[in-house]
């Protein structure tokens, strides 16, 4: 009896250890690092991270330099937003030129422009805008006519600029016919007269000019395009008292199919005195 207690004893002082080994294996984790640190593991929701190469799991933020993933919050301060990418330097809008017209068909010259300073062409413009209508009456006609503009008035017969203009059309506007009617009056040193004629393509034109022999010395023509009447379509480019746009072997052919109203600016530069003008044309 004494020898059986004996070896009861002797087998629990053996399976004692036995049982602790046994519950130190199983507490273990099976995919710890045996060769890292013990106790590192944090709960889920502590703020540590899932181990490299693993999707998020739930409870984990996200890693710092991945995109936030769905249903998490936005990154956390200390990352601010980089700034974006500057593009291409846009020039800046060109400013409209002086004496540009808005778009149309008439917006090249039909004739030769000796003007291009803006201040200059700003002024014809002004002043052809504010120039008295000129007298209109059947080409050839030996009556007078008057003008409120410029200094004129007094219905002096234009008989000696109607030849004038009869004379210049047979080397100037040779197979042409006067086309519309002969705008005349008087005018002051530094008057205008205005009036319109209408062009139109399948055609060429010449315009022309004139005052008697001593009178005004120094007549000049503008030709002024619609629709606006800002933008010089031809210019006279001598320095006497008959002046001709569209002269021999250069008539102003315009090629837009409709008839447009361009406006005739007749300028008194130097002296004063009747003035006459008149529009030929032939189809081309």
């Amino acid at each position: 009896m004494k020898n059986r207690t004996r070896l009861l004893k002797s087998l629990s002082l053996i399976a004692l250890p036995t049982a602790a080994a046994i519950i130190v294996v199983a507490c273990v984790d099976p995919n710890a690092n045996p060769n890292g640190p013990q106790g590192s593991y944090s709960a889920p929701g502590s703020g540590a991270y899932p181990p490299p190469g693993y999707p998020p799991q739930p409870g984990y933020p996200p890693q710092p330099g991945y995109p936030p993933q769905p249903g998490y919050p936005p990154p956390q301060p200390g990352y601010p937003p980089q700034p974006a990418m500057p593009g291409p330097a846009m020039p800046p809008p060109m400013p409209p030129q002086p004496g540009a017209p808005a778009a149309s068909g008439s917006n090249a010259p039909l004739g030769p422009v000796v003007t291009s300073d803006p201040n200059q062409l700003s002024a014809i413009f002004a002043q052809a805008a504010q120039a008295a209508q000129a007298f209109l009456q059947p080409p050839g006609s030996a009556g007078g006519g008057t003008t409120g503009g410029g200094g004129g008035g007094g219905g002096l017969p234009t008989s000696l600029a109607d030849g004038c203009i009869k004379a210049l059309a047979l080397q100037n506007a040779q197979g042409m016919s006067p086309e519309g009617q002969e705008a005349t009056g008087n005018l002051q040193e530094g008057g205008h007269l205005a009036f319109m004629v209408p062009m139109q393509g399948g055609k060429c034109y010449t315009l022309i000019g004139c005052s008697p022999p001593g009178q005004i010395k120094n007549v000049d023509l503008n030709l002024l395009a619609p629709p606006f009447y800002n933008f010089l379509a031809g210019q006279d480019t001598t320095d006497d008292n008959h002046p001709i746009i569209g002269a021999a072997g250069k008539p102003m052919c315009p090629i837009v199919p409709m008839a447009l109203n361009y406006k005739v600016d007749i300028v008194a530069r130097t002296g004063s005195g009747s003035v006459a003008v008149q529009l030929y044309s032939k189809q081309k």
